[in-house]
């Protein structure tokens, strides 16, 4: 079987320079680097990656525990993320805790236990219980917080959703839209509340949370608020309520934008599809921003002493699904 000083003699390189060939990341001429591997292709090489791991105890793993599977924000987050890492030679492994805290125990230990460099998690909540702290400060990963109540313990990445439902209200009130019913989204009515400050006049229509609806109950809780509070636009502040609310205002036969305009948060395919304007989140900017950190943080000791917050500003991308009542504004 060959070995790398096989590789470096056929080569004419030293031995050392084949090891930077095959570590990811690391910069090499690339004349030499074809030559490497063109000789290690001939000879049959492949690198024992495992021993190579033992050796430098890391794994070039990231593990990835999102809240659920089926939100396609998270989808995009977890792609968007993958690419980035295996810029820097990295893997990903991803699991899921469904909101739930002994699930989400569950998954860090198991990562942990899978010898993973570092873990990117969802929080389920912004308290940590001390001996859940202790362990994973003295485990040896990086623990990063992505998306969620962040504890301050460590590191985290986030959409000022807060922002986001601002700037898609500035753009809704600034078409002349005054009747404008927000659905879901409590930890976003603060937005929907400022940009009626800004104007200085009162929402005529309550914010409605409609949480804890089954399908069914929101479904009709939808399509009772429209027929009940007349809505000149609505703001469905999730994916899933943006589905829900197309397919009853469907349902009533009331088109979009003609009867009700209609903004969504995010920026999925559906949405795109049917020229629906949305809130949009900044996926690739703070996909970036954690490979980056990740990569700093396997290099330089300096990264992993003080946990530290970046915030990702959503943007809005008008459509054709709010119109005009006076000069558009956005």
């Amino acid at each position: 079987m060959a070995t790398s000083k096989d590789v470096a003699k056929l080569a004419g390189v030293s031995h050392t320079t084949v090891s930077r060939a095959f570590r990811p990341g690391s910069v090499i001429k690339r004349d030499t680097y074809v030559r490497i591997m063109s000789a290690a292709e001939a000879l049959g090489y492949t690198p024992n990656t495992i021993a190579a791991s033992l050796r430098s105890r890391r794994t070039r793993t990231v593990g990835l525990v999102l809240s659920h599977p089926y939100v396609q924000l998270f989808m995009e987050l977890a792609q968007a993320l993958d690419a980035q890492l295996r810029g820097y030679g990295y893997r990903m492994l991803i699991t899921f805790h469904h909101d739930d805290p002994i699930q989400q125990r569950a998954a860090l230990r198991g990562m942990a236990d899978a010898r993973v460099d570092s873990v990117v998690y969802m929080p389920t909540g912004d308290y940590i219980p001390p001996d859940e702290l202790k362990w994973m400060r003295g485990s040896g990963v990086q623990f990063l917080q992505m998306v969620g109540r962040e504890s301050g313990a460590f590191s985290s990445f986030q959409f000022d959703d807060i922002a986001g439902t601002i700037a898609g209200m500035r753009c809704v009130l600034g078409r002349g839209h005054r009747r404008v019913l927000m659905l879901g989204g409590v930890n976003r009515v603060e937005g929907y509340l400022s940009a009626y400050r800004e104007i200085g006049e009162e929402p005529p229509i309550p914010y409605q949370s409609l949480e804890g609806l089954s399908m069914d109950e929101l479904r009709g809780a939808i399509r009772g608020l429209i027929t009940a509070r007349n809505p000149s636009a609505i703001f469905s502040v999730s994916d899933q309520m943006g589905i829900l609310t197309y397919g009853e205002l469907s349902a009533l036969r009331l088109r979009v934008p003609e009867d009700v305009s209609l903004l969504v948060f995010d920026d999925t395919l559906w949405a795109s599809s049917l020229g629906i304007s949305v809130v949009g989140h900044p996926v690739l900017g703070m996909a970036k921003a954690i490979a980056r950190q990740i990569a700093d943080y396997a290099g330089d000791s300096d990264a992993r002493q003080l946990p530290g917050s970046m915030v990702f500003t959503p943007f809005v991308k008008s459509r054709q699904s709010i119109a005009e009542l006076a000069p558009r504004d956005c």
